[in-house]
């Protein structure tokens, strides 16, 4: 058996509350990018009740295979091992408005010249708006 194989059955059986980390971060990054279930179901070319099994509990369970996790990868921009659970991301786990983790994540896929250019822009912002937003 591979490691991936041994490990998705660990992360499978591996609860947190009622849904694996898997599970709950499939639906945290689903709804993180607006989309339904049907439309990460059509790009990843599997039926609805197949990728409902990703995402739920019980008897229609499933685990997606490696190419599926690579997929999933790639459609929300972050690393297989995030979607695993082996790596935390400390921009998602953060408990953050979702718009701001989108806007993190919309960040990270800028070349790092524009970051950090973003980067002066926002702080300026800030400096100039915070008289303002004091109470």
């Amino acid at each position: 058996m591979s490691l991936y194989a041994t490990y998705i059955i660990d992360v499978q059986y591996t609860r947190d509350g009622e849904l694996t980390v898997l599970q709950r971060r499939l639906v945290h990054l689903r709804k993180l990018h607006n989309l339904k279930q049907e439309d990460v179901a059509q790009y990843l070319n599997v039926s609805r009740s197949t990728y409902t099994g990703y995402e739920n509990e019980g008897l229609s369970h499933r685990v997606p295979n490696a190419d599926t996790i690579k997929k999933l990868s790639e459609l929300y921009s972050v690393s297989a091992d995030y979607i695993l659970g082996i790596q935390a991301d400390d921009v998602v786990d953060q408990e953050y408005p979702d718009e701001v983790v989108e806007i993190m994540h919309r960040i990270k896929q800028l070349p790092e010249h524009q970051q950090k250019k973003l980067l002066e822009h926002l702080i300026n912002y800030m400096k100039l708006v915070e008289p303002f937003l004091k109470d």
